[in-house]
C-alpha cells in the first residue's frame, strides 16, 4: 500500500524551503496546481489518488511528521509556501 511520508515525498521532490518551491525530480521543473487557492499535487495514497496541498507537504518535508490540520499561511497568502510563513 502506498502511503505518502516523508521518505516519498523526498525521493519525489526537492523542496526549497526558502522560496516555498517544489520541483519534481523526475522532470526537474516545480510542480503544483492550484485547487482552493492552494498550491496542490495529486499522490497516490492508500490505493486511491488524493489531492495534498503544498504547505502541508512541505511542512512533512521539513520536519518528518504530519502538520496539525489548522496549518497555513502566516501572511495570508496561500501560495506562500516557505516554511517560514507556515504556522
Amino acid at each position: 500500500m502506498v502511503e505518502v511520508n516523508q521518505e516519498r515525498i523526498k525521493a519525489l521532490y526537492n523542496f526549497d524551503p526558502n522560496t516555498g518551491v517544489f520541483v519534481s525530480k523526475l522532470y526537474k521543473k516545480s510542480v503544483g496546481f492550484l485547487h482552493q487557492g492552494y498550491f496542490c499535487v495529486e499522490l497516490w495514497h492508500h490505493g486511491k489518488e488524493r489531492k495534498f496541498r503544498l504547505h502541508q507537504l512541505a511542512w512533512l518535508y521539513v520536519h518528518g511528521v504530519w502538520p496539525d490540520p489548522i496549518l497555513d499561511h502566516i501572511n495570508g497568502i496561500k501560495t506562500d509556501n516557505r516554511i517560514n510563513n507556515l504556522s
